[in-house]
């Protein structure tokens, strides 16, 4: 589902991310800010892996989202 640009007050995802195939994460996350308007809010709660290779923290969250946010590849 295509959402115009600017159209949403608030992003919420809830418990979902982790199932979010590994190679279409960043294009979500990409087209988070792209549907807020100015003063947005996006919202991200979800379980930790255990037990895996690969770790996902909030470190460099925040970088991530704004390069996001001006198209610049993460």
């Amino acid at each position: 589902m295509l959402l115009p640009d600017g159209i949403v007050g608030t992003v919420i995802t809830t418990y979902t991310f982790h199932h979010v195939p590994d190679e279409e994460k960043w294009d979500t996350i990409r087209e988070m800010p792209r549907i807020l308007k100015p003063d947005g809010k996006i919202i991200v709660a979800d379980v930790r892996r255990t037990g895996s290779s690969k770790r996902y923290n909030h470190r460099g969250a925040e970088e991530n989202l704004q390069k996001a946010r001006v198209g610049v590849p993460v």
